[in-house]
């Protein structure tokens, strides 16, 4: 097992339409960590409809992950599921465990859970919650947070520091922002426009894969 993993992002466009992640993620599911399934503005049965899809096109149920979709990255075992700082609370993470029966009776986590996260304090607020991973941004300027600063790369090194647990930055990221993210203590990555809005999607995988690569293996 290689010292650190890296891992590498891929997230829905919040577009409500699922053209994009029908068209794109069956060709670069192979060479992400995770394809990220995030429509603030799809209802449940949408969602449900979109997994099916994805799973029709032969991409495994567990490199996909739901945000803020508990009961339905539950109902098809989806790789993890992703939530904001605000909804990290004890009673909704209870629910990601299942108990199996032995010798003894065992909670098991059934999900790798995330949280995005804006603050140190909001980082080990997280880790204390439990999460597997924490998202850190926006980076840079980004097309999703119009207006709104972004973070430093001082920030992002600090929360490495600090919490025992994988930080994923995001937010306006471009393979030639990948050195200086990881140099500040990153284990990753995660993208939104820099693949799925580029020509050509799967050449910006590689490109992004070719610089993260420097740094660890990907996990996949």
């Amino acid at each position: 097992m290689p010292e650190k993993w890296i891992e590498f992002h891929v997230i829905s466009s919040p577009l409500k339409n699922h053209d994009l992640e029908r068209s794109c993620f069956p060709e670069i599911w192979p060479y992400v960590t995770s394809l990220h399934l995030r429509k603030k503005e799809s209802t449940y049965e949408e969602m449900e409809k979109l997994v099916l899809r994805l799973r029709e096109l032969k991409i495994p149920a567990n490199k996909l992950t739901l945000n803020r979709q508990p009961k339905l990255a539950l109902t098809y075992q989806t790789g993890a599921l992703h939530m904001g700082i605000q909804e990290a609370g004890l009673p909704l993470k209870t629910s990601f465990y299942r108990e199996e029966s032995g010798d003894a009776v065992t909670a098991i986590r059934a999900l790798r859970w995330g949280i995005s996260v804006h603050s140190l304090q909001e980082a080990k607020i997280a880790e204390e919650q439990g999460a597997d991973y924490i998202f850190y941004g926006h980076m840079y300027p980004s097309h999703s947070k119009p207006g709104m600063p972004p973070k430093t790369l001082s920030s992002l090194q600090e929360i490495c520091d600090v919490v025992n647990l994988p930080v994923i930055a995001i937010g306006g990221i471009t393979p030639s922002r990948v050195e200086e993210l990881m140099h500040s203590g990153a284990s990753g990555i995660a993208v939104i426009s820099g693949v799925l809005h580029s020509d050509d999607p799967l050449d910006a995988v590689y490109a992004f894969r070719k610089e993260l690569a420097k740094y660890g293996d990907i996990k996949e």
